[in-house]
């Protein structure tokens, strides 16, 4: 595939949102297009293999707001001259609503909403829809969300976040050893429900055997004074930010599950697809698009994101690894078959091929 195309995203923190613009300007470079990059980030270690420019918005510091105004005429200037066939941004937000009011005419212009739950008629989708062409959810149920709150007309279409492809060899053995341990992997945000998950271990009296580490939050703070207050420091520890790559995958494939008990404001996080990708059980709440990854997975134990619902996922995940029924083969072949790097690509070359006709298509 050829053309051009000018890819807007966030480099600032850990979170999946810019490791779906790193994976996704990735996969643009491998397919053959020529892409730019404008990247939100104080961080200037985003220069991929293959890219054409790299243009930076700051997000902190003295002046903030001069800086800002002035890198984001740059971008413009950088993107006119550049003509890209589509503009892309990875996520909602103020910024690449300018930039993209100000790109010529010829340019598709498309916004991936990665939050469940927007209402379709408040001041962020408006804002958006009267600057882009079309907004693309990140999955099938964030979509059929909007629609259901009352989403008309074409321009909106579910278009997956990408992942790196799986670390080769690598594959969990839940329930190996003893004593059990869950891994939880991301950052420590309020609505992640790391706090209720602590409680949850500390609360259900069968899961004493539990463990729990929490990797993505290099201060620590906030499980070392939840697992402080449940009583359960020798259970629950922080492990600091965790390594990128091979490193990477083979300490989540050391788990025996991993836990994400989010409360809302999610998407479908990414961390998930990773822990299919390597066999690991997940132990996941029914918000947002989460059951779309989760609703025919023999790996998934779904629970509601109360305390009570945490507890009792807690009680069925050690149940299960205790009868050897987590197969970390079936849950590989689940994520061949609905969620692999290949597959989500290839819809977005798809839509990529003709943006408008793949558009106008409600599925």
């Amino acid at each position: 595939m050829t053309g051009r195309i000018v890819v807007y995203g966030f480099n600032n923190s850990a979170g999946g949102t810019r490791t779906a613009f790193l994976a996704f300007t990735e996969f643009l470079v491998r397919a053959g297009f020529r892409v730019g990059t404008i990247v939100a980030s104080d961080r200037r270690d985003c220069v991929q293999p293959g890219l054409e420019f790299v243009n930076y918005i700051p997000c902190s510091g003295r002046g903030l707001r001069a800086r800002k105004v002035v890198a984001v005429a740059r971008a413009i200037l950088r993107s006119r001259a550049f003509r890209p066939d589509v503009f892309v941004s990875v996520g909602m937000s103020n910024v690449p609503n300018v930039i993209s009011r100000c790109l010529g005419g010829t340019t598709y212009r498309i916004c991936q909403d990665v939050t469940f739950g927007l209402d379709p008629n408040g001041s962020k989708i408006t804002r958006t829809r009267a600057s882009f062409d079309a907004i693309a959810p990140q999955a099938p149920r964030m979509e059929r969300d909007l629609r259901r709150r009352g989403y008309a007309g074409p321009g909106l279409r579910w278009l997956p976040c990408l992942t790196a492809p799986p670390v080769p060899g690598v594959l969990a053995t839940p329930g190996a050893t003893r004593p059990y341990r869950l891994g939880y992997f991301g950052r420590v945000d309020r609505h992640k429900g790391v706090e209720l998950l602590i409680e949850a271990l500390a609360s259900e009296p069968s899961t004493r055997d539990l463990r729990l580490d929490v990797w993505g939050d290099a201060d620590g703070s906030v499980v070392r004074n939840a697992a402080r207050r449940f009583g359960i420091e020798e259970r629950a520890r922080n492990c600091g930010r965790y390594p990128a790559g091979a490193e990477g995958a083979q300490l989540m494939a050391s788990y025996d599950a991993l836990a994400l008990t989010s409360l809302d404001n999610e998407g479908l996080p990414l961390i998930l697809l990773e822990a299919m990708a390597y066999g690991l059980p997940i132990l996941v709440t029914n918000v947002a698009s989460i059951p779309d990854c989760a609703e025919g997975n023999p790996g998934a134990v779904l629970i509601p994101p109360t305390l009570e619902g945490v507890m009792d996922g807690l009680r069925q995940v050690k149940s299960r690894l205790e009868a050897g029924s987590f197969s970390a083969a079936a849950i590989r072949r689940f994520y061949d078959e609905n969620f692999s790097a290949e597959l989500m690509e290839r819809r977005w070359q798809e839509c990529l091929r003709e943006p408008e006709e793949f558009f106008s298509v409600v599925e």
